[in-house]
């Protein structure tokens, strides 16, 4: 009788960020989001049986949605410290700790219909994500992480084969202050997919880093990801016997 042991397939994820951010590289990476458990959750006491109620304390301790979530994702932390404040007409002013950083708006044209209520602000990530697999990654908020938050992180999914930005677009109210701490766990980024993830942190020069980046700028009003799928499909192999997609 002989037993065969199957090995995962790897999905390398190379997280990229330009050596002008060499601080952010060194103290706060990217890292399997098994390193950023919720403080409040880690205080939480194990469960233990009530002799007095004769039933078990049980808690989010051992809340296997929580864990599994933060076992197999990435987190991207905030990489400055980053102050907004917006006043009741709509004016705003911002400004990152590293006097680098960008922060862009979009108008509410661009939702009509949801959260009217809310402006909508865009942190653009220094981070550039590369995988070798088209494969899909979910993109949310790190929800747990977040509960005294005044931000909503947009939610999405997103592939990094063919574009590699990380930028956050998150929500929030007017009338608001909002303060986020360098180190702040802000998004996980979960493959969905069963390969078992490797996370690679390259530090590269700038111009490599614009390289990289130049992936998802400039080429279609449209947007990179759409274009670029659009294309492949357009240049699929036809059926000889004119079998499959005629769109």
């Amino acid at each position: 009788m002989s037993i065969f042991f199957f090995k995962k397939p790897k999905l390398q994820v190379d997280a990229f960020i330009s050596e002008t951010y060499t601080m952010a590289y060194e103290t706060v990476p990217l890292k399997y989001s098994n390193h950023y458990y919720p403080e409040w959750w880690k205080k939480l006491p194990k469960a233990e049986f009530d002799f007095d109620t004769m039933d078990a304390k049980i808690n989010m301790k051992r809340c296997l949605g929580l864990i599994k979530f933060y076992e197999n994702s990435i987190t991207l932390p905030m990489w400055s410290d980053f102050a907004l404040s917006i006043v009741a007409n709509g004016d705003w002013k911002s400004q990152f700790s590293d006097r680098m950083s960008v922060l862009t708006f979009h108008p509410k044209a661009q939702r009509i219909g949801f959260k009217d209520d809310y402006e909508n602000f865009k942190l653009d990530s220094p981070w550039l994500l590369r995988t070798k697999k088209d494969i899909n990654f979910f993109f949310g908020p790190d929800f747990y992480n977040l509960q005294q938050s005044d931000i909503e992180i947009c939610p999405g999914v997103l592939s990094f084969y063919h574009s590699h930005g990380t930028n956050i677009n998150f929500l929030t109210k007017r009338n608001n202050d909002i303060f986020i701490p360098f180190g702040q766990p802000l998004v996980n980024i979960t493959p969905l997919s069963e390969d078992e993830m490797v996370l690679k942190n390259h530090l590269v020069s700038e111009r490599e880093y614009q390289k990289l980046k130049s992936r998802i700028t400039g080429a279609t009003f449209a947007g990179m990801q759409q274009t670029i799928n659009r294309y492949h499909k357009m240049n699929e192999p036809k059926c000889p016997f004119g079998f499959g997609s005629k769109k």
